[in-house]
């Protein structure tokens, strides 16, 4: 999972899976957990994910969306307010299913 400086122009430019690999994280240098997931069999096109512990301390990944549905400022603020609310103490992936 390589760091990087995630920005627009990099999620708009530099979303290829290296050949032979069946998908990569991009890692954000900025932002702790928060990544961009591509496939090899949707290149150009990525999902952000924030990750957190849990209380229990079990590594959770959390979809904020797609790379075509939001912008990166709009999904990188949404994964700071996931990390605020799980440093507060909540755990969101439990929130979100309450919701369902």
């Amino acid at each position: 999972m390589p760091k990087t400086n995630l920005n627009q122009h990099f999620i708009d430019n530099k979303l290829v899976c290296p050949s032979g690999k069946p998908s990569i994280e991009f890692n954000c240098n900025q932002l702790p957990g928060f990544h961009v997931r591509v496939t090899a069999t949707s290149p150009g096109i990525g999902t952000y994910v924030q990750s957190y512990k849990d209380e229990s301390g079990k590594r959770r990944h959390l979809k904020i969306g797609r790379t075509t549905d939001m912008t990166f400022k709009e999904a990188r603020a949404r994964g700071a307010q996931i990390r605020a609310d799980v440093l507060s103490g909540g755990d969101p992936q439990s929130e979100a299913m309450a919701l369902k």
